[in-house]
């Protein structure tokens, strides 16, 4: 709606023209695309912080705020970090009964955070399996498409603004060659199959199995339900 107001024409209809009637396909026929990428450990380290400082700048009383004015349904079920923390909102707005316990609280907050930062986790895996996808396994005369590491702020001359650079000035001469390691196979069909508590995108049967009976996923769901059932005794 906000946008048809502000452009008095619907969104497709400003993508169509945008893309050329070519849905789907680059807009230019050069392109050079950079993906910054990292170790998924450190990627996971820095969605968790992520999180931690969406909440210390007021995530909690922005969804507050929006629980009084709508409610639970609606729009709000929608908005990031809603369902996470949904426990933790009905006992704070809760004042049939007696205002809950501090440590009721706290722990109905620590679940919220692990939920949220397991859904980022699941949302940042699931953009780089759309950019494997669509954007990583074919390059042509006018389509380039190169990795840059970005695990180590320190090294970032190295190994991302001096690449960068390097192909840029390249692409603009024209003679910039492909690069295999910046491209994956097409991918095949696989079944991708995603465990909630921990946070990690399993693809195919094999590695899903090999994880939910690993010693990291039990200690992951036994901690969960310790923090639920204390909870529900509160």
């Amino acid at each position: 709606k906000q946008w048809y107001q502000r452009r008095v024409r619907g969104r497709s209809s400003v993508l169509e023209c945008q893309e050329g009637g070519k849905r789907g396909q680059m807009r230019w026929e050069r392109v050079l695309l950079f993906s910054l990428e990292s170790d998924l450990s450190v990627l996971d380290s820095r969605l968790d912080r992520r999180v931690d400082s969406m909440v210390d700048l007021g995530l909690l009383s922005e969804l507050e705020s929006l629980l009084h004015h709508s409610g639970p349904s609606g729009l709000l079920s929608q908005v990031i970090g809603y369902k996470e923390f949904a426990d933790y909102l009905e006992l704070k707005k809760d004042s049939s009964s007696a205002y809950p316990e501090p440590s009721q609280l706290e722990d109905a907050l620590n679940l919220g955070l692990e939920r949220m930062k397991c859904r980022t986790r699941q949302y940042a895996r699931k953009q780089l399996r759309w950019i494997k996808s669509r954007l990583s396994h074919s390059e042509d005369s006018g389509y380039h498409f190169r990795k840059l590491d970005s695990s180590h702020p320190d090294h970032w001359s190295d190994h991302v603004s001096q690449p960068a650079l390097r192909d840029v000035r390249a692409f603009m001469r024209g003679d910039l060659v492909s690069d295999p390691q910046s491209m994956t196979k097409a991918p095949k069909s696989m079944a991708v199959k995603s465990c909630e508590p921990c946070g990690v995108i399993c693809e195919g049967e094999t590695q899903y199995t090999g994880h939910v009976t690993s010693r990291k996923h039990k200690k992951r769901l036994s901690s969960l339900r310790k923090q639920q059932a204390r909870l529900e005794t509160s």
